[in-house]
């Protein structure tokens, strides 16, 4: 249990103060009692409630990381011609 605290706290510290505090707020409101992402106050959560903490913090680091800039992709699809039409295949004529 001792290496997943640490990586909570080392993704958590990728975090700005105030991503931190959000995920505190929520995270706490979620599990029913004050949390405070340091070893002492980790120990005394649940296997649990660090998944959960741990899959939280690892999908917010993974959106932010990993999500493009959409004015960039804007700027640089600007002048390509896009579909207009998107479909998702044919839907059949029951009859009715």
């Amino acid at each position: 249990m001792s290496e997943s605290v640490e990586k909570i706290i080392s993704l958590y510290e990728r975090l700005t103060d105030e991503e931190q505090q959000q995920l505190i707020s929520v995270l706490s409101r979620h599990l029913g009692k004050p949390l405070k992402i340091s070893t002492s106050g980790l120990s005394i959560c649940s296997e649990d409630e660090i998944k959960i903490i741990n899959n939280t913090l690892s999908g917010i680091i993974l959106t932010k990381e990993n999500v493009p800039s959409i004015l960039e992709a804007h700027k640089r699809l600007g002048g390509t011609d896009l579909p207009q039409k998107i479909s998702f295949g044919y839907v059949k004529d029951s009859g009715k």
